[in-house]
C-alpha cells in the first residue's frame, strides 16, 4: 500500500488511518508481529514500549494492514498464524472490556 493512499476501517467507536504510518512503521509492526506470534503476540508492555501502541491498537492495525498489504516472502501458514494469534489477542482483550 502507498503510505500517501488513506485507508480507513473501522473498529468499535474509532477509524484508524493507515496512512498515519509509513512504510517504516508498517515493517515495524510486521517484523514484531513475525517474532512474538508463537509466544501468543507479545506481552502488552512489550509492544507499548517497543511500537508506541496499546496492544489493541498494534494488533487491529496488524490485522488490518495484513489485509490489505500482505508482506509477499511470507508463506501463507505463518500468515494464518499471525491472523489468528491477533484476532485471538483481541478476543481476549473484549472480554476484559465487557
Amino acid at each position: 500500500m502507498s503510505a500517501t493512499r488513506a485507508t480507513n476501517h473501522q473498529t468499535s467507536s474509532r477509524t484508524i488511518h493507515t496512512d498515519e504510518y509509513g512504510r517504516g512503521q508498517y515493517a515495524q509492526i510486521v517484523g514484531f508481529a513475525l517474532r512474538w506470534y508463537r509466544h501468543g503476540g507479545g506481552a502488552d508492555e512489550i509492544i507499548r514500549e517497543q511500537l508506541g501502541l496499546e496492544s489493541t491498537r498494534y494488533f487491529t492495525e496488524l490485522l488490518w494492514q495484513l489485509t490489505i498489504d500482505p508482506p509477499a516472502p511470507i508463506r501463507p501458514t505463518v500468515m494464518d498464524s499471525v491472523k489468528s494469534v491477533a484476532r485471538r489477542r483481541l478476543w481476549l482483550d473484549s472480554l476484559q472490556r465487557t
